[in-house]
């Protein structure tokens, strides 16, 4: 087997084990929303099974974390492939993966690329990133390559992943909402969604990184 029959191998063993976390922990957390809520339901709810809800609750949520946690770690893992298909590729004048690594470039990866390339406007496709690309002192694959150093894993978009890991928070979100109604009404409704509203929109206004910032000094 050659170098880029086994690359492509192992891209494809390890997209295969990403739809198998899938199938495996979705219905896991069907499962456990069932189990603890049946174990609640006969006594209609009420504030005496808080205390199985939460526990209900907390093992979902810990199963889901680790989900897309260890997704995200398989994800890495085909990222860093994709150097080697660059390479193999430009040395047989293929395209197929570097056309699929050009089509998911992440928007700094096009600014570094404009930049180099001097382009005004980003391609419109592949094929015209290709021929914007001839008169320069690099071919397009080590434009691409240039730019895999420059950013490495983070020069790709999400490919799907994000809105995934969003799903998966609000129904964790949800689900808490829904255990904290029973014990303490509306009160807590209405104080666990300011805190998500201001905890969204603190993230939109770049807290995030000001608070890295105060911890690293």
């Amino acid at each position: 087997m050659n170098e880029y029959q086994e690359v492509q191998r192992l891209r494809e063993l390890w997209s295969k084990a990403i739809m198998t976390w899938g199938q495996v922990f979705i219905p896991l957390g069907a499962a456990i929303i069932a189990f603890f809520s049946s174990q609640a339901a006969p006594n209609g709810f009420s504030t005496g099974d808080f205390n199985i809800l939460i526990i209900g609750w907390s093992v979902f949520a810990i199963c889901m974390v680790y989900w897309r946690w260890v997704v995200h770690h398989i994800d890495e893992q085909i990222v860093e492939l994709y150097p080697a298909f660059l390479r193999i590729e430009r040395e047989n004048n293929w395209d197929t993966n570097t056309r699929y690594y050009f089509n998911n470039l992440a928007d700094r990866s096009r600014k570094h690329l404009r930049h180099d390339l001097g382009l005004e406007s980003w391609p419109k496709n592949y094929d015209d990133f290709v021929e914007e690309v001839k008169p320069k002192r690099l071919d397009h694959y080590g434009f691409l390559l240039s730019v895999w150093r420059e950013y490495g894993r983070h020069s790709v978009m999400d490919r799907g992943h994000k809105i995934q890991d969003i799903i998966v928070f609000a129904t964790i979100v949800l689900f808490l909402i829904l255990v904290l109604a029973i014990n303490y009404g509306a009160f807590a409704l209405l104080a666990l969604l300011l805190f998500i509203l201001l905890a969204c929109w603190g993230w939109h206004r770049g807290w995030k990184i000001k608070l890295w910032q105060v911890i690293k000094k």
